[in-house]
């Protein structure tokens, strides 16, 4: 019997992308993790409820997309709540905020939140993954490359979650350029043109080895019937 050899980094990433673009275009929930250090991947397939709010089920996919995307950036597992909390406002809060407006068929804003401790950790992982020796790396979160980084990484989870929304509902949209910046205090954001529409508001955890994050989610409210 051959010895088992290890997936590539390669390999792993189109294994993801074809399990992932399965179950969404099944109608389900993709759940899907990689661990580095044994080297398994993990799908598991969540049927949403026929009847719900179409805002919860958007959530669900930006969760998706952003334990993915992250996950293979990093070569780390990304987790994330299962619980979708319900929010009165959105805020860009500190260390690292982040926040990109996306607009077309739906329309929302997306705020993605990192403490020091949080960023550095998503920044050091992706950048050891690509293969760059820790001494060259930055040494604290308000560096520019840090915030260049979690910028980068934001813009491919929009990405990707405009990418499953298209293939699980056939709408799609179009983003702004995401902006990162350090922060020392909280900042409340709104979209300027729903100030006469009815949205709904969102808050998503997640974690990187054991670093705790957060996405809030502001979208018009909308109910998706296929």
């Amino acid at each position: 019997m051959q010895p088992f050899t290890p997936l590539s980094p390669h390999e792993v990433g189109q294994f993801y992308q074809q399990v992932t673009d399965h179950i969404i275009k099944a109608g389900g929930v993709a759940e899907v993790s990689y661990s580095a250090e044994d080297n398994q991947l993990k799908a598991k397939l969540s049927q949403p409820k026929p009847e719900g709010n179409s805002v919860d089920d958007i959530a669900r996919i930006f969760c998706v997309a952003t334990a993915e995307v992250l996950s293979m950036a990093t070569g780390q597992e990304v987790t994330f709540s299962k619980t979708i909390q319900k929010v009165a406002s959105v805020h860009l809060k500190p260390d690292i905020g982040s926040f990109v407006e996306f607009n077309g068929d739906y329309a929302g804003l997306l705020i993605t939140n990192f403490s020091a401790t949080a960023a550095m950790e998503l920044y050091r992982q992706q950048m050891l993954h690509m293969g760059l020796p820790e001494e060259d790396l930055a040494t604290h979160h308000v560096a520019e490359d840090v915030v260049d980084t979690i910028g980068e990484l934001i813009n491919q989870v929009v990405g990707k979650a405009r990418q499953l929304i298209e293939q699980k509902y056939a709408l799609s949209s179009y983003n702004s350029q995401p902006v990162a910046i350090a922060l020392t205090e909280s900042v409340k954001l709104t979209i300027a043109n729903f100030e006469d529409t009815e949205y709904e508001l969102r808050r998503l955890s997640f974690k990187i080895n054991g670093c705790p994050f957060q996405l809030e989610l502001q979208m018009e409210k909308v109910e998706f019937r296929q």
